[in-house]
């Protein structure tokens, strides 16, 4: 099944990690490569969002897959609602699903007694609008925020993505969930 998922509001990467917290990190004093630092901070963190599939602030995304299958699994954790559910009929016309679907944690399934409609095939015949995210990362999960923070230290000392110090997989591990089936 294709898929395609994107954020509708950007990542606010000062509220999720506050300028004062990377200072204290990098033990800077001046500001004067604060570019450089924001760039680093914004880099480590949609890195983790995509590692680890979840968005560390609440805000809005939309995925858009080809079709219904049994239950659909929303790419981004942790959900919060499902704002709007939308397919393309056999004639191309797009419906509201309201009515026909519950979310059971981040599993989207037909609705007591529904079943999935059929829909025009190909990409985008299902869109999916909905809200994931922490509220308060640093408290939520805690070893992401540990985890950002020691990136933005090996990007700041000269580091990239392709050699990421062990210590970093390990704490995004812990929140990484495995998905069978």
């Amino acid at each position: 099944m294709a898929i395609t998922i994107r954020a509708t509001a950007p990542l606010d990467a000062g509220a999720v990690l506050p300028d004062a917290l990377v200072a204290q990190q990098l033990r800077r004093d001046s500001d004067d490569d604060m570019a450089l630092v924001n760039s680093h901070r914004l880099a480590a963190l949609r890195w983790i969002e995509k590692h680890v599939a979840v968005s560390l602030q609440r805000r809005g995304w939309m995925v858009r897959l080809d079709g219904f299958s049994a239950m659909l699994r929303l790419p981004v954790s942790p959900v919060a609602t499902v704002d709007k559910v939308t397919y393309l009929d056999g004639f191309g016309a797009a419906i509201d699903a309201a009515g026909l679907w519950r979310l059971s944690d981040n599993l989207l399934v037909p609705g007591p007694a529904q079943v999935w409609p059929a829909t025009l095939v190909g990409p985008g015949a299902v869109t999916i609008e909905f809200t994931a995210g922490y509220v308060d990362v640093r408290n939520e999960a805690p070893n992401l925020t540990t985890s950002a923070l020691m990136m933005i230290q090996h990007l700041y000392d000269g580091g990239n993505l392709d050699a990421l110090p062990p210590a970093i997989g390990m704490l995004l591990d812990l929140d990484r969930v495995p998905v069978m089936g």
